[in-house]
């Protein structure tokens, strides 16, 4: 019985496509790595077969594409000729840098307020416009500007630059008649120094907020998601971003996208012995410190031991990403 069926592949180039106009490079979100992966709730397991067939939720699972000539792809339905292969993900139980970001998440945590996520400048202040007009058309070079404004700055509070204009046009006049001045509201509190030891960031104060307060603190992942995550858009606009596509928490890996399997193909050896690709074993690091970090928390485990484990979790997809990381021990290739 002849079927009308097509792989999803053909339907695709079927479509016209029109001229390039623009090419935006951007960080996507994490809903937007959920929706672009084809296994729900992510991959879970590190075994490849379950009873001959490879294993769902595992690190072959049959929905991110086919790399053998006698089976489909289970998401298109396409060969091993049609399938361009589908992306998952791993949902992570903490949150991690990305070393690639890393240097420029340094950047921002100096330039916004560690408590309550402003800028420690007014983004109203002439400074602040100078340099605004200064970038025009190129706002990476925003940030440096701006860190170099914001760096020397130890208190989240506005400074003698705030607008006065602004502030005219806004609060009006004060009682002696003089134009109010309007800056950016800052909680006031001391900034700590921000400091990088290989993967860990770490947050030192000189002048303490409260006698409770430690003086120095490992500052982790999920305390700069935070952070990063109440940054307003008009300030991301500042600091050289458009919201619409990155966002400073978006720099911070909740979700992991997962190759699919073309990119990482098993080589059949001796016969039937099959010999994983190293990103596929570097991939199953990754879900089983997960998983034993998923199970510590569950389990309510010492906070020093979870910590431990959130540092090997980070340092796996530290390792995934950048092989050749300077003061790391290296990965060398599976055989």
């Amino acid at each position: 019985m002849q079927t009308s069926f097509k792989p999803f592949f053909v339907i695709l180039f079927q479509i016209e496509a029109n001229d390039i106009v623009v090419f935006h490079y951007v960080i996507k979100k994490q809903n937007q790595q959920r929706r672009m992966s084809v296994v729900e709730g992510g991959l879970k397991y590190t075994e490849t077969m379950d009873c001959g067939q490879p294993k769902h939720g595992g690190l072959m699972d049959p929905r991110q594409g086919t790399v053998e000539r006698k089976t489909l792809c289970l998401t298109c339905g396409g060969d091993i000729s049609e399938c361009p292969g589908h992306f998952a993900h791993i949902e992570l139980a903490k949150p991690v840098f990305h070393i690639g970001f890393l240097a420029i998440t340094i950047k921002i945590l100096r330039c916004v307020c560690f408590y309550c996520s402003k800028l420690l400048v007014g983004i109203n202040s002439p400074k602040v416009k100078e340099i605004i007009v200064k970038s025009k058309g190129h706002p990476r070079k925003r940030l440096v500007h701006l860190y170099d404004l914001c760096k020397a700055r130890k208190v989240c509070k506005g400074g003698d630059e705030m607008d006065t204009k602004l502030g005219e046009e806004q609060n009006g006049k004060g009682d002696d008649g003089e134009p109010k001045k309007q800056g950016h509201v800052g909680c006031g509190r001391y900034q700590p120094n921000i400091r990088r030891d290989g993967l860990e960031l770490t947050a030192e104060w000189k002048k303490l907020n409260e006698e409770s307060q430690e003086r120095k603190i490992i500052l982790t992942a999920e305390r700069v998601h935070e952070i990063f995550k109440r940054i307003s858009d008009e300030e991301c606009i500042v600091l050289g971003m458009d919201p619409k596509f990155a966002r400073p928490d978006w720099m911070i890996v909740t979700v992991m996208p997962i190759p699919p399997l073309c990119v990482r193909p098993a080589v059949v050896m001796f016969g039937s012995a099959r010999n994983q690709d190293d990103l596929t074993h570097k991939i199953a690091d990754i879900i089983r410190a997960n998983n034993q970090l998923k199970q510590r928390e569950q389990n309510g485990g010492a906070a020093h031991i979870i910590a431990e484990d959130v540092k090997m979790l980070q340092f796996h997809v530290a390792n995934l990403i950048d092989n050749e990381l300077p003061g790391l021990p290296k990965v060398y290739l599976y055989i």
